[in-house]
């Protein structure tokens, strides 16, 4: 009967977190379907500014340095926000971090140990 009993607690237990999680999934779909939208609408506007561009004969190739500056503006943010994605996913679900660790291996990276700005800082700092 004891026995019984802890399966049942355990079984709650394990009901709850399943509940949790897919409450956490939830939230993480709707903000996954936010950011899209808000892709989109930046993709029409860099879409209407290359036509506004090439109406006025303004170069918006590699040979521009401001486009190459833009270009590189955009990489360096979406590296924080990967590393930031990656230090938070380890942070938030530490038993993924020995996953996430093993997949980055194998691409010669390493999971950050503290968050992007914080390594932004330190580095200008020091």
């Amino acid at each position: 009967m004891r026995r019984m009993t802890e399966l049942n607690n355990k079984f709650e237990s394990l009901s709850n977190k399943k509940r949790l999680l897919e409450n956490e999934l939830s939230g993480i779909d709707r903000e996954l379907q936010e950011q899209a939208g808000k892709r989109d609408r930046a993709e029409k506007l860099i879409q209407k500014s290359m036509q506004m561009a090439a109406s006025n004969n303004i170069a918006v190739d590699v040979s521009n340095p401001h486009v190459l500056q833009t270009k590189y503006d955009v990489e360096v943010n979406r590296q924080k926000t990967m590393l930031s994605c990656l230090f938070s996913l380890a942070t938030d679900y530490p038993e993924m971090a020995p996953i996430l660790e093993e997949s980055l291996k194998e691409r010669g990276l390493e999971l950050p140990e503290r968050p992007p700005s914080l390594m932004e800082a330190k580095s200008s700092s020091g």
